[in-house]
């Protein structure tokens, strides 16, 4: 490592490391916490200490330990030696930013962030909730004009109708995996260009000076993605993927932007979840006005070949990694709830196409082979059930990663519950997202992400609106961060449960009792302008940490102890994400403002059931406030399983 930078300064003696620290100081000594490996700092030391150096005698990481812990500006410090060179260093900083990754391969390097836990732990909900919706929305018109060209510059690369997930580095990586991330994700590609198709029209596509979504924009883009989808699906339907299990149409990831050929390396497959997805969003193409009836009936050939394969059980059964790539599961909700949300609007589109065949099989696949995903992904607990991205944790079913990787809790719930396609809905006066259990789940995930990210605490102890969420508890990637796709996926749940009271939705007692508990506000009453507020809340805070002085730049991650964005600069999801939960608020201030709440608006009124299996004898499912016919889940059963607290 001679003549590495570290921090901003050059050490010319520093060789190959057996053990190089960098840690994260809490006032009380002893207090300190791995974060990182094989990292340095980009920030300019407070002291550096080592051979050459200022004072060459801390030759331990207990005496570098007590400089920063009797340093009142010393938030981190780094220490390293190789004793065979007689070399140390000790280098104090008042933050750490991670620079990057010792890439020499030498496997006898130790490099180590160290990072205090929360003092005092942070016990319980920390979420802040706005009194009333803030005046405009949480990012300002210029913000939203620059994130809408980053975003745009991702989509279509080169007029291929491919994406690139991000083209920033990734060091969370750890050099691992060439490309980084600059590859088309079928998963991030359907998502992005969902949201693409759901902003035209509405003021996120147009405000501030750069970068509209036009007619002509979507259209141009939605174009070639149907053009890259054909050449996927021909390519891909007559090559298996690496373990010879499936066509690496279906089960394929990730593809080469240059040349459209599938990641030659190892990875996690297969991943099930891209075939629903990109079905859902050509349908959605198909129902924008944007085609010709000739491109309608091509675009009905693509939808079909994934929604064939769903169908046919054998798709759905399948184990398959989750959306994040490591863990592995017949039964997570996330697919569950896709696969589910594709084969219903199949049903529907087949019906519109005449193929009433198709129309009658997708129904009878999801019903058979999916039913209503919330049913075995709910937990109890004391304050009522939440659900979960695996099976039941005393369920046979749960795999062993999802055991090893505790996913009782994860953010891609979120995510599930918001592209389900039945939030915002309503059915017999009863909504999903405003339900007791999903305010039970926000309940639970807040305080389980309170607790494990300092930053939460900072923020709430300041007075910052919201919370941040990230995935899951044991999450290791990149040091277990907050994300900025999942935190505005939950904004967009809050906008959408205020869709659902401004179409009718009832709420009972259990219901307010529920949400109060959430969102700690005793007298919250659950009208539309109050989610709306909830909504502003997360984005406010999400906000707080992606500034002007980012340019507006979109990241994956903020570090849970420094709050800075990290890893992956540029990543689609997170634009897609937060676009759409602006979206979501203009669309739920449109209907608050035409359905103001009523003075009787926080009686308690007992709520339906509403349950998934409502058309399995063949009855016409409700018409929703948007005119669109759907089926909704069922939330309110009382399940006797294992409680966790």
């Amino acid at each position: 490592m001679a003549g590495r930078i570290l921090g901003v300064r050059v050490v010319a003696v520093l060789a190959v490391f057996q053990r190089l620290s960098v840690v994260v100081a809490s006032e009380a000594e002893d207090t300190y916490e791995l974060l990182h490996e094989d990292s340095w700092c980009l920030e300019a030391p407070l002291l550096d200490f080592g051979n050459g150096g200022v004072n060459p005698t801390v030759l331990s990481d207990v005496e570098c330990q007590a400089v920063c812990t009797n340093d009142p500006s010393c938030g981190v410090y780094m220490f390293g030696y190789q004793p065979s060179a007689a070399c140390f260093r000790c280098a104090t900083y008042p933050k750490c930013t991670e620079g990057g990754w010792y890439s020499d391969g030498d496997v006898n390097v130790y490099t180590r962030i160290r990072a205090v836990p929360d003092t005092p732990a942070w016990i319980g909900n920390c979420f802040v909730l706005l009194a009333e919706p803030m005046e405009v929305a949480p990012f300002p018109d210029d913000a939203v004009a620059r994130m809408r060209r980053y975003f745009l510059d991702n989509l279509n690369i080169n007029g291929t109708g491919r994406m690139t997930a991000s083209p920033g580095a990734v060091p969370a990586l750890r050099g691992c995996c060439a490309g980084g991330y600059n590859w088309d994700w079928v998963r991030d590609g359907a998502l992005s260009l969902s949201t693409l198709l759901d902003l035209e029209g509405w003021a996120v596509s147009t405000v501030g000076a750069e970068a509209p979504v036009t007619h002509a924009v979507v259209k141009q883009i939605l174009e070639a993605y149907t053009n890259w989808v054909s050449e996927l699906q021909r390519m891909g339907g007559n090559q298996t993927a690496p373990d010879g299990t499936l066509s690496i149409a279906f089960g394929e990831p990730k593809w080469s932007i240059a040349d459209g050929t599938p990641y030659p390396g190892t990875w996690c497959r297969p991943q099930t979840d891209g075939p629903p997805l990109r079905a859902l969003t050509l349908m959605k193409f198909a129902g924008s006005g944007l085609i010709t009836e000739a491109m309608e009936k091509h675009l009905w050939t693509l939808i079909t070949f994934d929604l064939d394969w769903l169908a046919n059980g054998t798709g759905i059964a399948m184990e398959s990694c989750d959306l994040w790539e490591e863990s592995r599961d017949a039964n997570h909700f996330w697919n569950r709830v896709v696969m589910r949300a594709a084969l219903e609007q199949g049903s529907r589109t087949a019906s519109q196409m005449g193929d009433n065949e198709r129309a009658l099989r997708y129904q009878r696949a999801w019903q058979e082979f999916i039913g209503d995903p919330i049913q075995d992904h709910m937990e109890a607990t004391a304050d009522g059930n939440f659900i979960t991205e695996c099976p039941l944790s005393d369920s046979k079913e749960q795999s062993a990663d999802c055991i090893k990787y505790e996913k009782t809790i994860d953010g891609a719930v979120i995510l599930a519950l918001v592209h389900s396609g039945v939030l915002g809905v309503v059915k017999d006066g009863a909504g999903v997202a405003v339900s007791d259990v999903v305010a039970t789940t926000v309940l639970v995930y807040n305080e389980a992400f309170c607790n494990l990210y300092p930053v939460n605490e900072q923020d709430t102890s300041a007075g910052v609106p919201g919370v941040l969420y990230g995935r899951y508890l044991k999450d290791e990637y990149g040091g277990g961060n907050p994300w900025q796709l999942i935190s505005a996926a939950l904004a967009n749940l809050m906008y959408l449960a205020s869709q659902e009271i401004s179409r009718g939705a009832a709420m009972g007692e259990a219901q307010h009792s529920a949400w109060r508990r959430a969102l700690q506000s005793k007298s919250f009453r659950g009208t539309a302008p109050e989610f709306i507020a909830a909504g502003d809340s997360v984005l406010a805070r999400l906000r707080h940490h992606v500034t002007s002085f980012d340019d507006w730049h979109l990241y994956e991650q903020i570090n849970r102890y420094t709050g800075e964005q990290y890893n992956a600069k540029d990543l689609t999801w997170s634009y897609a994400e937060v676009l759409s939960a602006l979206k979501a608020r203009e669309d739920a201030v449109a209907l608050s403002k035409a359905n103001p709440p009523k003075a009787d608006q926080s009686a308690a009124t007992p709520q339906g059931d509403f349950a998934g299996d409502s058309v399995r004898d063949g009855s016409t499912p409700d018409v929703t406030g948007d005119g669109a016919e759907t089926t909704v889940y069922s939330v309110n059963r009382v399940l006797t399983v294992k409680a966790h607290r």
